[in-house]
Formats: C-alpha cells, structure tokens, sequence
C-alpha cells in the first residue's frame, strides 16, 4: 500500500491532490515488483473522493514493461459502479524496451456494460531525454479488429515542450494535422498553444 500526496508548493504544503494504492502480485511477479492489480482511490485537497481505478497487469517483458494492462474506472470508493475499461496492448522496440519507452499502443474501450465505444492505435516517436514523445500518429477505428477498413480518421501530432513543463510532461505546444482514412485527403489542421497550467496539469489559457 502506497499513499502519494501532491503539493503546490516547496516545504509540503498546499495538498493538491492525495492517491492511495493498493498493489497485488502473483507468486512470479512479487520476486521482480511486477504487479498483477493495482487499485488507487483518488482524493482532491481538501480529501473529497474524486475517482477510482483498477488496472490488471497480464503481461510484462524481460525489462519490466507492461505489454498488457486492462484499466477500469470506478464512481465509487468500493470500485462497484464502473465507468469504462480500457484494455491496452504495448509494443517496444529494441532501442526504446530499456527506457521503458512504447513505440506503439492499441487501446479498446469499452463502456460500463461492456460494448464496445472504439479503437485506437497510437505510434510514438522521437522521444526526449525526459521521455516525452514529440511525435505522436493517432489512428482511430470503429471496430475491435485494427484494419485500414475499419479506419475513423488519423491524427498527426506534433508536441513541443519547454523548462519546467518538459519535466512534468506538460506540453507548451500541440500541432495536430487530421486527416481522412486514405492518410492524404486533410480534414483539418490546428496549433494549440498551452500556458499557465494549475497544478493538476490543466492549461488554463489555450
């Protein structure tokens, strides 16, 4: 059990936010701290409940990443009411696997009965030393089965981070480019720049 308390300010004060988590392991796992569940109740600054989450780990690789996870959201503290699930597949390359970096992730969500909602299937690139990727392929599907047929749209992403915000993953700038099914006919394109974020990593000013 872990509790993990974020502050806004130097000398641990101004509590933003507060996580307790809860971890489980198999009789393999506990010998490489790899867990098989992970539950954490989520609480703002002044200790009222925000949300909870599950994610059971099925599979991991030599290095320890997470190949895949099922993640689900609760309403409650007692994780009754789900919200949604999201089953995530990650694949690493050779030269990313050591940092704990994905190269790609396919992610199937699925609403609180069950059905189906959509698929993605995310590309990263050109990581940084912080581990932030500056690129990002976005490819959305309306079924579980990840097939150019099957193809929503496609967004390219461009990040751009700078000082504090790169440490805390905090984007400064996002350049996306949307696009049709084929990958040429462009929907639409669009800069958003980020400023003044709070301390939950929420850009006030866009």
């Amino acid at each position: 059990t872990q509790t993990i308390e974020n502050f806004s300010a130097e000398g641990f004060t101004g509590l933003v936010e507060r996580k307790e988590i809860t971890n489980t392991y198999s009789d393999t796992g506990e010998h490489k701290a790899q867990a098989f569940t992970s539950r954490s109740l989520s609480y703002n600054g002044s200790g009222d409940f925000i949300e909870a989450q599950e994610v059971t780990y099925n599979a991991y690789d030599a290095y320890g990443n997470a190949l895949d996870q099922e993640i689900s959201r609760f309403s409650d503290q007692g994780l009754a009411t789900i919200l949604d699930t999201k089953l995530i597949t990650n694949v690493y390359s050779d030269t990313l696997e050591h940092k704990g970096q994905v190269e790609r992730s396919e992610i199937r969500s699925y609403d609180d009965l069950g059905s189906f909602i959509e698929a993605q299937m995310i590309t990263y690139s050109d990581y940084d030393a912080y581990g932030n990727a500056w690129n990002q392929m976005v490819k959305r599907y309306d079924s579980e089965d990840l097939i150019d047929t099957n193809l929503i749209d496609i967004r390219e992403i461009a990040n751009t981070y700078e000082g504090v915000g790169q440490h805390k993953a905090l984007a400064k700038s996002a350049a996306v480019v949307s696009k049709m099914p084929d990958g040429v006919t462009i929907i639409e394109s669009q800069v958003t720049a980020y400023s003044n974020y709070d301390n939950y990593g929420n850009a006030r000013n866009q």
